[in-house]
């Protein structure tokens, strides 16, 4: 007796560790034959990683002692992409695959196998769509005007219908398949519902359109997505639609209605909060827009959950930012001139005033003073008397002062100064973890453009009609 219940133990704990593993047999019935095979997987984080390079033999066995993160898997022969394959959990990780001349098959797992299903049939939308086009230049090449646009109208109710067809197929397909990540796949490659007619002709209608529809189909509830590709280009399209429209007020209210549909799962939001941060928070990132920053900064330290130590970090960014904001009036400092005289940034007297906090042998400082120097629209607002450039030097080091406005880097048609008091850091007047960092200011010294990038400069220029 008690030998059998020795023996019954050891099989269960065998079952238990084969279950922990991933087995995936590879069969590959093609004409080509390729020098390797790898495997890779995508994270939120790192983005695509290999998980193995095995050498090319018609059939393949890939183990794996652990069970594989749920996510997307890619099969690539020779460095190409020949197929991909699905985990939804750490389940189920043993099954075949089939990859044929055309198209990939699975057996012992469902999911794959509606996974390989729904890929033909998009692939069956997408010829039925390109045989329209094809259909439309034919017809263009050979056909008169008149009758063309009969034809035109023909083709968008076919067109429409295919549409229509994909659509309930994507419906369905994600509805049989509830709960895996295939349906959140996908939810995420659906089309968002069609703008409506009267802003279609209209570029930014539009464009304010799909910013604020971006995620409309986005399944946030499932943290999953993010380990695959869909995760990643989602986020990083509706980056460059907040992009485009950096100065339109549009931006806070899409990215905190995109975060409030993010806060469905905490994993997901947190992801989501950390790759928009990277663009629009980052020192060292080229497309920081600070505004969107604190907005982002201020709804993060409003979420229950947070931790104590996000808590701390996001507040220390926010206190650090949160100053001298557009539409408030610049923090005031003292300065000593290139000629020697001692003075405010209250005290320039200038319609428009450039402030740029920098530090002569920053290269990145170096290199955009030089930039700037020859931009025309900038030249001309000066030229005119409407506007000033400051460059303001705002540590303790005497020498490179003096070795700075003494040099040709010093261009004569600025105004140059030096915090020599250093009330510019003591004081944490203003952010300079980074520079060089710019404002363009009014008469009253009040800002109306906030960290102005140098590629940004001329468009800025023209939008507040300096020389106008």
């Amino acid at each position: 007796m008690r030998k059998a219940l020795f023996l019954f133990t050891v099989f269960l704990i065998m079952l238990g560790c084969c279950s922990g593993q991933t087995n995936i047999s590879i069969q590959f019935n093609t004409s080509r034959e390729y020098k390797t095979v790898m495997i890779q997987g995508y994270q939120a984080d790192t983005g695509y990683y290999t998980l193995t390079t095995l050498p090319y033999s018609k059939t393949l066995a890939f183990k794996n002692k652990t069970p594989l993160e749920p996510g997307l898997y890619f099969i690539l022969c020779d460095s190409s992409m020949t197929g991909a394959f699905i985990l939804s959990s750490s389940k189920n990780q043993n099954f075949n695959v089939t990859i044929g001349e055309q198209e990939i098959k699975f057996s012992g797992n469902h999911e794959n196998e509606q996974y390989a299903l729904y890929l033909k049939q998009m692939h069956d939308f997408e010829q039925q769509m390109e045989a329209l086009n094809r259909e439309y230049q034919d017809a263009q090449r050979s056909m008169p005007q008149y009758m063309l646009k009969t034809l035109v109208d023909s083709l968008n109710v076919k067109a429409k219908r295919i549409q229509k067809a994909q659509k309930e197929y994507q419906a369905q397909m994600a509805a049989t398949n509830k709960g895996t990540l295939l349906a959140s796949i996908i939810q995420t490659s659906t089309e968002i519902q069609t703008p409506p007619e009267d802003i279609i002709n209209n570029r930014y209608k539009m464009m304010e359109y799909y910013t604020m529809h971006y995620f409309d189909n986005f399944p946030w509830e499932d943290p999953r997505i993010f380990n695959t590709p869909l995760g990643d280009n989602k986020t990083k399209e509706f980056q460059s639609l907040l992009l485009q429209q950096r100065n339109h007020p549009i931006l806070d209210s899409a990215i905190l209605s995109a975060f409030r549909a993010s806060k469905a799962n905490p994993t997901s939001h947190r992801i989501f909060f950390e790759k928009l941060e990277k663009v629009f928070g980052d020192h060292a990132s080229p497309y920081r827009i600070e505004r969107v920053y604190i907005t982002m900064l201020k709804d993060m330290l409003a979420t229950k959950g947070i931790s104590e130590l996000d808590k701390r970090h996001y507040t220390y960014e926010l206190n650090a930012i949160d100053k001298n904001n557009e539409g408030e009036r610049a923090n005031n400092f003292r300065i000593v001139t290139s000629t020697g005289d001692t003075t405010t940034l209250y005290d320039i007297q200038s319609e428009y005033l450039l402030l740029y906090l920098q530090h002569p042998t920053c290269p990145t400082c170096q290199r955009v003073r030089k930039m700037i120097a020859d931009f025309p629209f900038l030249n001309k607002a000066i030229a005119s008397g409407k506007m000033k450039v400051l460059t303001v030097y705002f540590e303790d080091e005497t020498e490179v002062w003096n070795n700075y406005i003494h040099s040709p880097e010093a261009n004569p048609n600025y105004l140059h100064g030096w915090n020599f008091d250093q009330s510019i850091s003591d004081n944490a007047l203003y952010d300079t973890r980074a520079i060089p960092y710019m404002f363009i200011l009014d008469k009253n010294k009040r800002i109306l453009r906030k960290n102005v990038m140098e590629n940004d400069l001329e468009d800025q220029i023209k939008q507040l009609h300096i020389l106008n």
